[in-house]
């Protein structure tokens, strides 16, 4: 099935790539991210943020579709991806292995992308073949407004992929961190917060899986009023969090509360999980819970 590309009808192809496409591209995009991933960037652009985007970390191309909708005129996206070399790194590479070995899952080699890119837009985006370490040697004049850092889960590797990110982010761009709380992704869970404490990001808004922040909060356009509105019109419950003066504000799914059946082990598997094998979960705890009262949520606000 292919939906087109280019410029024309963007909103109306990126639709139809969450409703009818992105089912056919594996990977472990989902939930409120795949509506931020929409939004965000439309945000950025309406407000006068120009720059390119980036993601690093590709696998099989779910959210790197998505990000191809959100390009405007003169703007370009840049993937950085491994598809399948080696790392040159012996942690690297065992990290990467132990990742997706515990999934079951293959990387996808870079002609396999290729092809499933362009099922939904007419030409091929720039690509960095290689570990995220060379961007800074190859594209350090580029500026983006929107980077989304999903490669390496190593300490050392995510925070030059921040550094990088860094440099080259525009005034009120926005970087989005894969990871940020799983636990298995202790490095990431390091580098990310180390740039909050030391680096001067700012967070502005938190997922099961990603992290969405700032390093010019003044010049983002996107404050916590707005991500509370979008939070609640997308049927999540937006909890707030006060960090460092700066208000965090926390996409929680109506059911975090309560979940017929979930045990506290449950849920901390649960993240762990891929969200797939959680809806899955989800699903059957909800038929065995079947006709139980649930109560109102607790520390909802």
């Amino acid at each position: 099935m292919s939906f087109g590309g280019g410029q024309s009808g963007e909103r109306r192809s990126a639709d139809d790539y969450v409703r009818k496409g992105m089912g056919g591209v594996a990977g472990w995009f989902a939930g409120a991210d795949v509506d931020l991933f929409r939004i965000l960037p439309d945000r950025l652009t309406a407000a006068g943020v120009e720059g390119d985007l980036l993601e690093i970390g590709v696998f099989k191309g779910r959210s790197a579709v998505l990000l191809g909708y959100a390009t405007r005129p003169g703007e370009k996206l840049l993937l950085c991806d491994l598809f399948g070399r080696d790392a040159g790194d012996t942690a690297n590479e065992e990290e990467m292995t132990g990742v997706y070995g515990r999934f079951g899952a293959r990387v996808s080699e870079r002609a396999e992308f290729e092809a499933t890119w362009l099922r939904f837009h007419d030409t091929l985006p720039d690509i960095l073949e290689g570990p995220s370490g060379d961007l800074a040697a190859r594209y350090a004049d580029r500026r983006f407004r929107f980077a989304h850092v999903d490669g390496s889960h190593l300490y050392e590797i995510v925070r030059d992929d921040l550094a990088y990110c860094r440099s080259t982010m525009v005034p009120g761009g926005i970087v989005v961190l894969d990871d940020h709380r799983s636990l298995h992704t202790p490095g990431v869970s390091m580098a990310t917060w180390e740039q909050v404490v030391n680096g001067g990001l700012v967070p502005l808004a938190a997922t099961a899986s990603k992290l969405y922040a700032t390093w010019d909060a003044a010049a983002c356009p996107v404050g916590a009023d707005d991500l509370r509105a979008l939070a609640g019109g997308l049927g999540y419950v937006p909890v707030t969090d006060d960090l460092g003066g700066h208000q965090i504000v926390v996409f929680v799914p109506n059911d975090y509360w309560w979940d017929p059946g979930r045990s506290w082990l449950v849920r901390a598997r649960r993240g762990l999980l891929p969200p797939v094998l959680e809806r899955g979960l989800r699903k059957v705890q909800s038929r065995r819970g079947a006709g139980k009262t649930a109560p109102a949520p607790v520390g909802a606000g």
